[in-house]
């Protein structure tokens, strides 16, 4: 089920979907492009500096930040929406936002030359990161799919090297 989110969150999730940055993504080990590849999991320097924040937010006894850490992007039947896990922990993040209005006044905001996201924009910078991956994930399975197939013109030319060969065997 879709958490209730006011409008101006389902419009940023949408608009970092359609943005996201292009991230390196874990690739399946050669020879398996298609298997099932492994999430990796968010760097303790990455904890500390970008995801802080969900070690605030709780879903289900425990933090965001554990429940997602290792979890690869789930969506809504469309495709728009985060879903799982992802909707439960933007739906708590946006809660968290709303009950501790000073949450911008946490001292790990206040001693950044950059500000970091909030709880929710945190939850949705992972998920984003997450699309990404799987997104080069899937386009290279794909690229693995097409370049075990032959083309039409490649089925012909081995086609005709071999009826080549046979006619040569038998002319000997």
């Amino acid at each position: 089920m879709l958490p209730r989110l006011p409008r101006h969150c389902k419009l940023c999730v949408f608009m970092v979907l359609s943005c996201a940055r292009q991230l390196s993504a874990t690739r399946a080990p050669p020879g398996t492009p298609c298997a099932d590849s492994v999430v990796p999991s968010v760097s303790e320097e990455d904890h500390q500096q970008r995801f802080f924040m969900l070690d605030e937010v709780r879903f289900e006894g425990s933090t965001c930040f554990q429940l997602l850490k290792n979890l690869k992007a789930s969506t809504d039947s469309l495709g728009y929406m985060p879903d799982g896990p992802w909707a439960s922990c933007l739906e708590q993040a946006v809660q968290y936002e709303e009950k501790n209005k000073a949450w911008m006044l946490d001292p790990r905001f206040l001693s950044r030359k950059t500000t970091p996201q909030g709880p929710a924009g945190q939850v949705v910078e992972l998920f984003a990161e997450r699309v990404v991956e799987t997104q080069i994930h899937l386009e290279d399975c794909l690229q693995s799919i097409e370049a075990r197939q032959d083309s039409p013109l490649q089925r012909v030319e081995k086609l005709a090297s071999s009826l080549q060969e046979l006619m040569l065997s038998r002319k000997t």
